[in-house]
């Protein structure tokens, strides 16, 4: 979820620090679509909180914009842009941010136009499973 808007700042006071005894802490279930599930319902106190109507569009929309904030990321992660003052730490994790921001938009798109990504990875993915060599396993846990 990207972050809040300025005039929102109000807002702040009632949410709970993620890490304190008030706030979650732990990621949810684990496979996609339980964590799309949790996605949609972080962005439904988006769209409840900052008045945002997520309509098809604006899911598309989000999204794109998501890559352009993840494009500006890497290229300040790979040295091809202006630092804007932020160190090297703050680099690396705006680039995991925009990632994972990028991941969560377009699970809120799958599953809104109800695409089982599972079942699509399969099929579009891991239909290729049979070609694997082991050197194609070399560095992966």
């Amino acid at each position: 979820m990207p972050d809040a808007p300025q005039d929102a700042s109000q807002h702040a006071a009632n949410i709970a620090a993620p890490g304190t005894a008030d706030g979650p802490t732990a990621l949810p279930p684990a496979g996609l679509a339980a964590l799309a599930d949790e996605i949609e319902v972080i962005s439904r106190v988006y769209e409840r909180l900052f008045d945002v109507e997520r309509t098809d569009d604006w899911l598309i929309l989000k999204l794109q914009e998501e890559m352009g904030e993840l494009v500006q990321a890497f290229l300040a992660h790979t040295h091809r842009s202006r630092d804007r003052g932020k160190s090297a730490e703050e680099i690396a994790a705006d680039f995991r941010g925009e990632i994972v921001d990028v991941l969560g938009q377009l699970l809120l798109v799958a599953r809104r136009f109800d695409v089982d990504v599972e079942a699509e990875l399969q099929r579009k993915w891991f239909r290729w499973r049979h070609l694997v060599e082991p050197q194609d396993r070399e560095g992966i846990s």
